[in-house]
């Protein structure tokens, strides 16, 4: 299939960072004396941080506090976005076409988009951003994919969200729009069960267009 869109997570997909996740998160809960499992660490990867905290079972009223708290541990470590090997490559070769339509699509907030597209202007060339702070819906629900290809302009079923997670694979189903699992960024040990192409490496995209 020709896709019109083509829609990218952020984290495990874009950029390497598993790493500086892990050390934000693990340093903020040590303040509270909480420990935490690189087990919890993957499974909290993919969320929202307002998910992620209620995973971890953080009382609703401290979980501004911790927010807060993560997002000044993050800027007190200045951590930037990692692209992962080949990215940089498919999207200045998708940039050279009128198709297909580059979004982003993230469980991540506006900081984190932005603090991308100032790291790598090419990236600005995307159509659309859709965070966390863009619409009240969250992966896996559909609305967060929706609403980024209808401000493309662009049937759902002419799209393609290529992701790293169980999570990212669910939103793409319950939005009718074909799924590929970004092979270099997944952990092994997760099984997909319903996707169109599994990618190794981001080069590997370019074979479609």
């Amino acid at each position: 299939m020709q896709y019109q869109a083509i829609l990218f997570d952020i984290d495990g997909t874009l950029i390497d960072s598993f790493p500086p996740y892990a050390k934000v998160m693990t340093n903020v809960l040590a303040i509270h004396n909480k420990p935490i499992s690189v087990e919890q660490l993957k499974k909290t990867f993919s969320m929202t941080l307002d998910r992620a905290f209620k995973y971890l079972r953080i009382p609703e009223s401290l979980q501004d506090q911790f927010e807060m708290e993560y997002l000044n541990e993050k800027a007190r470590l200045n951590l930037k976005p990692v692209l992962f090997k080949g990215i940089s490559h498919v999207f200045k070769s998708l940039n050279q076409k009128t198709l297909p339509g580059i979004a982003i699509v993230t469980s991540g907030g506006d900081q984190e988009v932005n603090e991308l597209l100032n790291a790598y202007p090419f990236m600005k060339k995307i159509w659309t951003a859709v965070t966390a702070d863009t619409i009240p819906y969250h992966k896996p629900e559909p609305e967060p994919l929706l609403h980024a290809v209808n401000q493309m302009g662009i049937n759902p079923k002419h799209a393609l969200y290529i992701g790293d997670a169980l999570v990212d694979m669910n939103a793409a189903k319950n939005a009718k729009m074909d799924f590929g699992i970004a092979g270099w960024g997944a952990d092994p040990k997760v099984h997909f069960t319903q996707y169109r192409y599994c990618f190794k490496q981001p080069r590997d995209i370019l074979k479609l267009f």
